[in-house]
């Protein structure tokens, strides 16, 4: 099939990784000039990690990240409000906080069969029944036999294809950066703190960038009311002509965009 994918943050790159060794004709439509990672580090799940052994990353991963054993959150007054460990779950489950830098390096150079990434270009408008795209200069693109929708949580393509049962704005923000692990004593935790459930900080090991070895721990701060950021539950409609699947944005499994999703129509 001849596919195309809207959006090359995690979950688009995932899918031009996997569909084109599938020998599907894959093309990407990136907004960004230049694309490149968004954000400091988040959680891979066990999901994600599975997703990523299926496409052969996961010793890349485990390489460059940090495992994560127990996930522990605790008020401003040190009562325990979370503390969970994936071994209560199943011993061989675990975590893997990484960079965002590496895990967009290592998906972007694993993306070798017929690659076609159309960067600086947004797509703004979709025609199912034609299965062409239409970008913000007013090029149309396609026909494509699959256009996967991967551009994120704020955006406006999904509803074009389906209508959301609830979307408002999150009106929270957060602040976030990147720190030397140094001597941080919780290796293998994410850690957080809350003061109620308007105000947060966290500490979440984030391992090393593939080409720099300080390890590094990635620190959030919950703060709002900031600018709003969309966040959509989902249903799919019938539909006569083509199959609309609603996936996560993100399919590598992170903890980060619970709420993000993707909407892909087949003809």
């Amino acid at each position: 099939m001849r596919i195309a994918i809207i959006g090359y943050g995690t979950g688009g790159q995932a899918a031009a990784v996997a569909l084109s060794r599938e020998g599907h004709r894959v093309e990407v439509f990136e907004q960004a000039p230049a694309p490149g990672p968004v954000g400091a580090g988040f959680l891979l799940q066990p999901t994600g990690l599975s997703a990523l052994w299926r496409m052969g990353l996961l010793d890349d991963v485990l390489r460059h990240g940090a495992p994560i054993e127990r996930l522990f959150g605790e008020s401003h007054r040190g009562h325990a409000v979370m503390d969970m460990r994936y071994r209560d779950l199943d011993a061989r489950l675990f975590g893997v906080g990484v960079q965002r830098g590496a895990l967009f390096a290592l998906l972007d150079a694993a993306w070798t069969e017929q690659r076609a990434l159309h960067a600086g270009r947004r797509i703004v408008a979709i025609d199912p029944d034609a299965g062409t795209v239409r970008d913000e200069a007013g090029e149309t693109h396609g026909a494509f036999d699959l256009v996967v929708v991967a551009d994120g949580a704020a955006s406006r393509l999904r509803t074009t294809i389906a209508p959301p049962a609830f979307d408002r704005p999150y009106p929270w923000g957060a602040h976030w950066c990147l720190v030397p692990e140094r001597d941080w004593p919780f290796v293998d935790e994410l850690r957080q703190r809350y003061v109620g459930a308007r105000r947060m900080v966290g500490m979440l090991p984030v391992g090393t960038l593939q080409k720099k070895l300080m390890r590094r721990v990635a620190t959030l701060r919950k703060c709002g009311p900031k600018r709003p950021t969309r966040c959509a539950t989902r249903r799919c409609p019938r539909v006569s002509r083509s199959r609309v699947i609603a996936m996560p944005c993100n399919i590598v499994g992170t903890a980060a965009a619970p709420c993000c999703w993707a909407t892909v129509r087949m003809r």
